[in-house]
């Protein structure tokens, strides 16, 4: 399945979320924690644009197993951490693979923002603590938090 990180925490498919990851500054450590719809059929999924690695791999397809599937998470994780502490923290070493794997950078996007208001504009980059940068044809504007939805081409 081919898989994109939709900014900040999403997975998805497509358009679909599968996934969605959520962390947490608890003491000296960040809690980290996955949904990921393994199985789901369509008239058990939370919401019209979510689907599941079962669905997406289409019908008469092998039963995904759970196992193989968190194994495969950890591992990667793993990796990605260990690989992250070797560098000293930089944030570049995820930051260039999130890069890579974003279905977000060069849409144009509408970021529903805390107070109310909304930038709508071409998700050009993400900054160096994570922030996605939106150029609205005035200048770039850094989002650190909001919801942020991908608009179709007009």
């Amino acid at each position: 399945v081919d898989v994109r990180v939709k900014w900040p925490n999403d997975l998805v498919a497509g358009d679909r979320k599968l996934a969605g990851l959520l962390a947490e500054v608890a003491g000296g450590a960040v809690v980290v924690g996955v949904g990921l719809n393994v199985s789901t059929r369509r008239d058990e999924l939370a919401r019209p644009d979510a689907t599941s690695l079962q669905l997406e791999r289409g019908a008469g397809a092998e039963p995904v197993d759970r196992a193989p599937v968190l194994l495969a998470i950890l591992r990667t994780v793993g990796a990605a951490y260990r690989g992250w502490v070797e560098a000293g923290g930089e944030p570049e070493v995820v930051l260039g693979p999130y890069r890579a794997l974003s279905a977000t950078l060069g849409r144009t996007v509408r970021a529903e923002l805390a107070n109310g208001t909304e930038l709508v504009g071409t998700a050009a980059e993400v900054g160096p603590a994570g922030q996605l940068l939106v150029d609205d044809g005035r200048g770039r504007h850094e989002v650190s938090a909001g919801d942020v939805i991908h608009l179709r081409p007009a």
